[in-house]
């Protein structure tokens, strides 16, 4: 545990010692903040870019209490938290409220506001307990087979959820492994979209809002594998983005999710929008912001949180980020050098273990226009090419 040292900068706290922490606590330092991350390890990614951490587990409560002992206010990289024992230190100053967060981490929660505030979403249905089988024979019939089951919590990444092909016994094992668990399950109406979409939102403590511009989506078995933008230069209509924009307005305000957070879309045929997913923090949809956007989402949530004013989210004319997702790898000192051509940047997370679609680092491309861009992507396929040599050739 490294403790934070008596000066007189701002020492704020982060929940989680990821990726996300780590670009945090890049950003916190850049601002002239102390950010204190609280880390599962002692080789977390957090902590390898900034002095003051402590490493523990969440059940622990004295070493909780020590860490909110000397941060100023808390945010979090992650919604998967132990919310009763957080809720107990009822002197701390978490932002966005944990109230907002615990409501959030819920799908089902989240399904419930969006229908409240009439913002359109994939039709589901909870289940109500009882006979699971009935319940799958009833939905595979009344929806001809178009299903994706969900669980309520502890899904991210693709995980949590299934989409229904025909295979009921996997439909039912799926079910099964998260009551077991103690977890909700529901069913959606599959959604044949034509592509998904996510918009990045800035919500200050002030009351101001800012919005990064919406980008496209691509997802690997159900993991963000590249983001293409801004949407609007790439076939999107350009009504869109100010419905999203609405949408993202009222559950922020809804839910008081202050700082930056994130709204997934689903786009139809015919240009309808439906919300899947919000995510109550930064987001792998807003990673371009690094190096495509003035101001990035890590250095705008502080920003947010601490009334600071907010800095611009003007974006480069085009741009793309591709995820770099690990197969079953080796120790980081082989992995984490990468040559690049001087616009294409490379971020490494700095995580010592690669594993099959864990998110390892990622690559910015950004461009002067939507015909570069196009020319160029098959260069982020080069280098992402070469990254995934280095473990072939030391596996």
């Amino acid at each position: 545990m490294s403790q934070p040292e008596g000066n007189n900068k701002t020492a704020i706290g982060i929940l989680g010692g990821g990726q996300l922490s780590r670009m945090l606590s890049e950003a916190a330092l850049r601002l002239g903040l102390r950010p204190t991350p609280f880390c599962f390890a002692d080789d977390d990614p957090a902590t390898q870019v900034t002095k003051d951490f402590f490493v523990g587990k969440l059940s622990d409560r004295l070493l909780l209490k020590l860490f909110f002992s000397k941060v100023e206010l808390v945010t979090y990289e992650s919604d998967f938290l132990p919310f009763e024992i957080l809720k107990s230190f009822s002197d701390v100053q978490f932002v966005p409220p944990l109230a907002s967060l615990e409501w959030v981490s819920d799908k089902i929660k989240q399904k419930e506001i969006l229908i409240k505030l009439n913002i359109p979403s994939p039709e589901f249905r909870r289940f109500p307990s009882g006979d699971l089988k009935g319940w799958l024979s009833s939905l595979t019939s009344e929806w001809k087979g178009e299903c994706v089951f969900k669980w309520a919590k502890e899904g991210y990444d693709g995980k949590g959820v299934f989409i229904y092909r025909g295979d009921f016994r996997k439909a039912e094992t799926f079910c099964e492994r998260a009551l077991k668990r103690g977890v909700d399950i529901f069913a959606e109406k599959k959604i044949n979209f034509k592509r998904e979409l996510a918009l990045v939102c800035v919500y200050s403590t002030d009351g101001s809002f800012s919005f990064y511009p919406l980008v496209i989506s691509e997802q690997q078995n159900g993991i963000c594998k590249r983001v293409t933008g801004p949407a609007t230069s790439l076939g999107v209509s350009r009504e869109t983005e100010p419905l999203a924009q609405a949408y993202a307005k009222k559950i922020g305000e809804e839910l008081k999710l202050f700082g930056v957070y994130a709204v997934e879309f689903f786009e139809d045929s015919s240009g309808k929008l439906f919300v899947n997913e919000i995510a109550p923090r930064v987001h792998n949809s807003g990673h371009f912001t690094l190096d495509a956007c003035r101001t990035s989402q890590f250095e705008n949530h502080w920003r947010a949180l601490l009334k600071m004013p907010l800095g611009d989210t003007t974006s480069a004319p085009a741009f793309a980020m591709l995820n770099l997702l690990g197969p079953a790898g080796v120790a980081q000192k082989d992995i984490s050098k990468l040559s690049t051509p001087p616009d294409i940047h490379f971020h490494w997370y700095g995580k010592k273990e690669s594993r099959e679609g864990r998110k390892m680092g990622h690559l910015n491309l950004v461009c002067s226009s939507v015909k570069e861009l196009e020319d160029r992507l098959p260069e982020l396929e080069r280098v992402e090419r070469e990254w995934l040599s280095k473990f072939e050739a030391k596996s």
